[in-house]
């Protein structure tokens, strides 16, 4: 992935060089994100991707919304709010339920094979790790507290002040509380504090997938649309 400043042309025709002279392989791909970039490797013999390249399509890598468009409706008797502090085991153990592989909601025709040992690789030592990241903010790490007082999902935001953008990244829900809304409710209450702390709008970097329809399908739902920053070229 090529990401470089509009202004400094110097810069790219540099790391350009590198990625040329380091990368392996019998097949590459880079994803760019300006023009200049782009016509770079394409006289170097790199072609558009046609989608879909790889697990979704490359070309619609996300979706887009002002803080405003955004819209979901907490279901009775659940609540959103910031994990607390001693809440870590907890917010460790909602995130690998709602990201166990054999339940995640694959479309009926996609049964690929999937090990009921298999869990996430998530761990209170990576949770950790994110939380010393640079734009981390306990703010915008959230949860659902459910009916019961377990934990039915989470999600994180990464507001970035100077741009005024926040992609949530990432947002899972645990299986017994899927399809009641608890995904667009929680995209909701990021735009709110997105625009709370001077944003403007929020992005998801998913993918129209026919194996796994679910969640592009509920993002645009809750007033999400194909938001593409970038184009992928591949070279093989």
């Amino acid at each position: 992935m090529l990401q470089v400043a509009h202004d400094r042309p110097d810069a790219a025709h540099a790391l350009f060089g590198w990625l040329l002279r380091t990368a392996e392989g019998p097949t590459l791909s880079v994803t760019v994100f300006d023009e200049q970039s782009r016509k770079m490797f394409t006289q170097a013999g790199f072609e558009r991707a046609t989608p879909p390249f790889g697990f979704y399509a490359m070309n619609e890598p996300g979706l887009g919304a002002p803080t405003d468009a955004v819209s979901g409706a907490v279901p009775a008797g659940y609540a959103i709010r910031s994990v607390r502090s001693d809440e870590v085991d907890a917010r460790v153990a909602v995130h690998r339920a709602s990201w166990k592989p054999v339940d995640l909601p694959f479309h009926p025709d996609h049964d690929p094979h999937l090990d009921e040992s298999w869990s996430s690789s998530f761990s209170l030592d990576a949770y950790r790790r994110v939380q010393d990241t640079h734009l981390y903010d306990t703010q915008f790490d959230l949860i659902v507290k459910a009916p019961d007082g377990s934990l039915a999902g989470c999600c994180i935001g990464w507001f970035d002040a100077t741009t005024g953008w926040t992609e949530i990244e990432p947002l899972g829900v645990v299986p017994a509380h899927r399809r009641f809304g608890l995904a667009a409710a929680l995209c909701a209450e990021i735009a709110t504090r997105t625009a709370a702390a001077g944003g403007h709008h929020v992005f998801i970097n998913t993918g129209s997938s026919n194996s796994y329809p679910g969640p592009y399908r509920a993002y645009q739902k809750a007033g999400f649309t194909p938001f593409v920053p970038g184009e992928t070229l591949i070279k093989g």
